[in-house]
């Protein structure tokens, strides 16, 4: 839940030697969807913008891919976990030297960000811009490309979404130091 922490591994790799990492990852299409659409505790829609979270994304999947020799890290896509459970908790036994028994993972219970709602999707657009930012990285992890294109009716859309982006940062930068 905390996916920034990347930018420590080093510091926590030190602090930690015998610790292992694993980095799950999933479809940045969806996670533009989750972050666009999220709400409740601990979610602002003001912060969601689709370049600067696929460009997070990249980011993330560039550094743990620089670490792929690394015997203490172990990169996991979140759609294996949802169809091959069995495999996925075999690579995890073996990774971190103990027995995972599989789970029924509909029996823990249901934590999305769109809750009982149905499932939202980023516009082509949105879809394009991501894939235009992520595609190499999508590609060496499995992700297909969706036969998307801009669309100049989305650029409105768009536009809110900076804007509101934009002075939603500008307001952390100047009121929290922490941001800063």
């Amino acid at each position: 839940k905390t996916p920034q922490n990347f930018y420590h591994f080093n510091l926590i790799a030190r602090r930690f030697p015998n610790a292992r990492f694993i980095f799950l990852f999933r479809d940045p299409r969806y996670i533009l969807a989750s972050y666009k659409y999220a709400s409740g505790d601990g979610h602002d829609s003001r912060r969601y913008h689709p370049l600067i979270y696929a460009l997070y994304w990249r980011s993330a999947v560039r550094f743990f891919m620089r670490l792929g020799r690394d015997s203490r890290v172990l990169m996991v896509r979140y759609e294996d976990l949802l169809t091959s459970a069995s495999t996925v908790c075999s690579k995890l036994s073996d990774f971190l030297s103990t027995s995972i028994e599989q789970t029924d993972l509909s029996s823990l219970g249901h934590n999305s960000s769109f809750g009982g709602r149905g499932r939202r999707t980023i516009t082509s657009t949105e879809a394009w811009l991501c894939q235009k930012v992520c595609h190499l990285e999508m590609q060496r992890l499995g992700y297909k490309p969706d036969d998307v294109r801009p669309r100049l009716s989305h650029l409105p859309e768009l536009l809110i979404i900076s804007a509101r982006f934009l002075a939603f940062q500008l307001w952390r930068v100047a009121s929290d130091g922490d941001s800063r």
